[in-house]
């Protein structure tokens, strides 16, 4: 039989103590049963209960390897056997008790050991990431968090945000946002606020906060992540002011540009008129660039507007209106093109901006531009589908290649034998794709290409 060596715990001793007053009550039962046996083997008797008395003084000091073998059976014999079984019961309850105060001690250290490594990951991380309870003490604060305050976790655990913080106005600030959390039980994002730190700088922090349930305790907390986007901000400032400056050079040079080129119309018209017949054609290729620059530089304009827009802010467009008014420009302003409407166009709004009117002019400038007939023609076309409107602009020139195809809606890419920027059809792609739409290219019949635009209706 094994033999416990190690120490009895809290609880085994707690349990040997009750086994003991067992013993103390079985042998005052005993010492009754002697009295009033005292005329039968007194002797006997005494040897037998003074060795069941060591015996059991020793189990109750922690010795289990007692033997409690006997030959009596008599009350002294059913002694004897009580005792064996206690002892028994006793060593059983315990073992148990020793592997249960094991199992937590290991418990402990394992918990132990889990807080040192999430310490670690924590402190590691360079954004703030803390925990703050109803009342708002700190619970938990990584070293980034402590650092924003000149102080150490250790320092800052445990002590109230107000004793933390040094600006009132900071810790009133978060406060409102912790309770607000505790109190929803949702979760808020904060997308930037202002921290004073230790030596007075302000930063900018884009936080996210939580409900945080403690462990083994019912209290509320909130559980918080914390981003210095100082720097970010301070960049998207400096692309904001680009941005602004970039606009005001495309506005002048652009004017300017224009302004020149209109200048050479008119005196490309003058000289027209005056010149003798058969030397109209060199002026009217004068006019034909010109016309072509100003085009230009419109297209140029709002590719610039678009590039430099940070926000996209998509509403209801009436298409029929904005494609019929495209339609008129050209028709107004080639005398040899000849553009007709197929049907009618719906009558219906589409997700899109102010650029809609930009985006149908470069498709039936670009019908016009790269027309190598005579006399070009140009088919508009617009149907209804679902939740989508189709319109097709179909023309007659030397159609595209199909290895084209995909690469003419590239930044800055331009159709074989093209005289163009490229930035035309760069700009359809951009806006439609902007209006979560589609375009595409197929060839048409008997010749030239069908540009197709799919736009979602506004419901």
């Amino acid at each position: 039989m094994a033999v416990v060596t190690r120490a009895p715990t809290a609880e085994a001793f707690a349990i040997r103590d009750q086994v003991s007053q067992v013993i103390a009550i079985s042998f005052g039962l005993l010492l009754t049963l002697l009295i009033g046996t005292a005329a039968v083997s007194m002797r006997s008797v005494t040897v037998d209960v003074n060795r069941l008395s060591k015996k059991a003084r020793r189990i109750s000091e922690g010795s289990f390897d007692v033997d409690m073998s006997h030959h009596r059976i008599d009350e002294i014999g059913t002694l004897y056997q009580s005792v064996g079984e206690m002892r028994d019961s006793l060593r059983t309850r315990i073992e148990q008790a020793e592997r249960r105060e094991q199992e937590m001690t290991q418990a402990r250290e394992e918990t132990e050991q889990a807080r040192k490594k999430l310490r670690q990951i924590i402190d590691l991380v360079p954004d703030l990431i803390f925990a703050k309870n109803q009342g708002g003490e700190y619970l938990i604060a990584n070293e980034a968090t402590a650092e924003a305050y000149g102080l150490s976790p250790e320092e800052v655990e445990g002590r109230n945000e107000s004793e933390v913080i040094p600006s009132v106005e900071d810790s009133e600030g978060f406060r409102e946002d912790d309770l607000a959390v505790i109190e929803s039980g949702e979760s808020k994002f904060i997308p930037d606020e202002e921290i004073t730190t230790a030596d007075g700088e302000t930063r900018i922090l884009q936080t996210t906060k939580i409900p945080y349930d403690v462990p083994g305790s019912d209290e509320d907390a909130v559980l918080g992540y914390s981003r210095d986007v100082t720097e970010l901000k301070r960049y998207e400032q400096t692309l904001e002011t680009q941005r602004d400056n970039l606009q005001v050079l495309n506005q002048v040079v652009r004017h300017d540009i224009r302004n020149k080129l209109q200048l050479v119309s008119a005196y490309a018209q003058m000289c027209q008129e005056q010149l003798e017949d058969g030397s109209e054609e060199n002026v009217e290729n004068v006019l034909e660039a010109t016309r072509d620059a100003i085009d230009i530089t419109e297209t140029a304009r709002d590719v610039t507007e678009v590039m430099l827009q940070s926000e996209v802010d998509r509403s209801p467009v009436g298409l029929r209106n904005v494609l019929e008014e495209e339609i008129d420009d050209i028709r107004s302003g080639f005398d040899t093109v000849r553009i007709t409407v197929e049907g009618s166009i719906p009558d219906v709004d589409v997700i899109a901006d102010d650029m809609l009117e930009s985006m149908f002019r470069n498709l039936l400038h670009n019908a016009v531009q790269h027309n190598d007939k005579d006399v070009p023609e140009i088919a508009v076309s617009a149907r209804l589908t679902n939740d989508h409107v189709v319109v097709r602009i179909a023309d007659n020139g030397p159609g595209i290649p199909d290895g084209q195809k995909e690469l003419i809606f590239q930044e800055g890419k331009v159709g074989i034998d093209s005289d163009g920027t490229g930035l035309g059809l760069y700009l359809v792609d951009t806006l439609v794709d902007r209006y979560g739409g589609d375009v595409r290219v197929k060839d048409n019949e008997p010749t030239g290409s069908v540009f197709i635009v799919t736009l979602l209706i506004s419901r």
